[in-house]
């Protein structure tokens, strides 16, 4: 009997954070000033490669997730066992980023490789969304996580397509229009993948506490869909505070912003409950951490008053590194190990985790200390004097991050042998039927 192959998305998922960490390390060092590696891997090079593969490492493992949870009230041989999808996901990924170390470039922030692949990651979309679409069954109670995964899904798709409207001339003959829409694009693009990620959230919490799909959706649940819901479509135009657009707008997503503090009383509630000891409990405990840490960040880039002094600065670089590494990627390593027996975890693997947050807690602070500095003097001191005064700061905060990329990487390493293994010893038992 063949076995679902769901498990397979995990285990390129891991890799492709294993890669993103190693280009981030590499990254690093290239900031700090190293030219040695620019002859092969410019820093040009470099953040697209590392950008590319931190969005691979989220899709696959939502992907993966989704899939495995789908399966988990289907029939067997309802389940859909093909490798086409991940064939197609791995190949894409793969010509994306070499596409990247030779150079050839054609699109900006998240899409820098060229226009020809376009249509493949909308092929990869449109089979992932007619699956998900396929695997849901329509009750009165489904699930919320459900309807979070259904909207991240339909979202990405309608702001993916956005962001790329500016190829169009009308677009790009239009400054502001096109300012106005590419921030509304990709701030609603991360509001589309976090759709995926924090759905995922609620289903591992349903899956601890072992609550059953027919129970309805609590209050909670329903307050942190309508939440996210509201500041993927709005919470973009913090970003936009300095352009000529409309007052109303600017105010809207002021307001939209504000509302992060209502997630920071119910996670500050959470913290009330005993100490967890399974690593996937760990893992989830410290996402909760990191959603209220950083909401500093958030706020300090969302209020305008204080935008002025941020924007732009590395304060806004904490606060997208905050919420990627310390809440996305934590969390989707919490339903990874999920899917591990617990005892395949040692020691070691708390202490790297431990290790990771500390030193991670290090690099951001420094980051928001050297973004603080430099919106509260850049109207006084030259941009090139601020920028060699901060520089022991930079060496500093990027070796923290280095020592937290590494501590990651060893706990990757780690996790995915214990995925490979255990989907080994699952595989066995399946096919022993």
């Amino acid at each position: 009997m063949k076995k679902n192959n769901n498990r397979l998305w995990l285990l390129l998922a891991v890799a492709a954070l294993s890669l993103t960490l190693f280009l981030g390390i590499l990254a690093s060092i290239r900031y700090m000033g190293d030219a040695r590696m620019d002859a092969y891997l410019s820093f040009r090079k470099l953040r697209p490669l590392h950008v590319s593969s931190a969005l691979g490492w989220i899709f696959a493992a939502a992907i993966g997730i989704i899939r495995l949870a789908l399966a988990e009230n289907r029939p067997e041989n309802e389940q859909k066992n093909h490798n086409r999808l991940l064939w197609l996901y791995l190949i894409l990924g793969l010509a994306i980023l070499l596409s990247y170390v030779l150079g050839y470039f054609g699109g900006r922030e998240y899409w820098e490789f060229p226009p020809v692949f376009i249509t493949g990651i909308l092929l990869v979309w449109f089979l992932f969304g007619r699956e998900t679409l396929a695997g849901i069954p329509w009750k009165k109670t489904m699930p919320i996580y459900r309807w979070m995964w259904l909207t991240g899904v339909v979202f990405f798709a309608f702001t993916f397509l956005e962001s790329l409207f500016w190829h169009l001339p009308a677009v790009q003959q239009q400054p502001v229009r096109e300012l106005s829409l590419q921030w509304k694009s990709y701030g609603s693009l991360v509001g589309s993948w976090n759709m995926l990620v924090y759905g995922t959230a609620i289903w591992l919490g349903r899956r601890l506490n072992q609550t059953s799909d027919a129970v309805p959706a609590t209050k909670t649940e329903t307050a942190i869909y309508l939440l996210s819901l509201t500041n993927l479509m709005f919470n973009w135009s913090h970003h936009i505070y300095s352009a000529p657009v409309a007052g109303w707008l600017l105010q809207l997503g002021y307001y939209v912003s504000m509302t992060e503090i209502l997630l920071l009383a119910k996670l500050l509630y959470d913290y009330r409950r005993p100490r967890a000891i399974g690593l996937t409990d760990r893992l989830l405990q410290y996402a909760d951490v990191w959603v209220v840490v950083n909401l500093l960040p958030a706020i300090l880039i969302s209020v305008p008053a204080l935008n002025y002094y941020t924007h732009g600065t590395h304060v806004t670089v904490a606060h997208a590194m905050g919420t990627t590494i310390g809440i996305n990627t934590l969390i989707l390593l919490a339903a990874i190990s999920y899917h591990v027996p617990g005892h395949f975890f040692s020691s070691a693997d708390f202490r790297l985790i431990n290790g990771f947050q500390w030193f991670t807690g290090l690099f951001l602070g420094s980051l928001l200390f050297i973004g603080l500095r430099t919106g509260l003097l850049r109207d006084h001191i030259a941009f090139q004097t601020l920028k060699t005064q901060h520089q022991p700061w930079l060496v500093l905060a990027f070796s923290f991050g280095i020592i937290a990329a590494l501590l990651l990487l060893v706990f990757c390493i780690r996790l995915f042998r214990k995925l490979k293994n255990s989907h080994r010893m699952d595989t066995s038992v399946v096919v022993g039927k």
